[in-house]
């Protein structure tokens, strides 16, 4: 288990606190949201910046034929 400090707006947690009361647990629905997350993104930085770079170079290159 490892803990860290997480800073939350004033309105998520009025909203969660008002959803699923004063006792709810913050570490459930961040585990929660990160399991989501971590499926959401099969991609890493590094695959990112490469789809990125092939993007501009594309156009670049586009620009270039015109």
């Amino acid at each position: 288990m490892i803990r860290k400090h997480v800073e939350l707006s004033d309105e998520n947690v009025g909203w969660f606190t008002d959803k699923y009361g004063k006792d709810a647990s913050y570490s459930w629905i961040l585990n929660l949201l990160f399991d989501e997350f971590r499926m959401a993104h099969t991609h890493t930085p590094a695959d990112y910046a490469k789809i990125g770079a092939q993007a501009i170079k594309g156009q670049l290159e586009d620009v270039v034929r015109e």
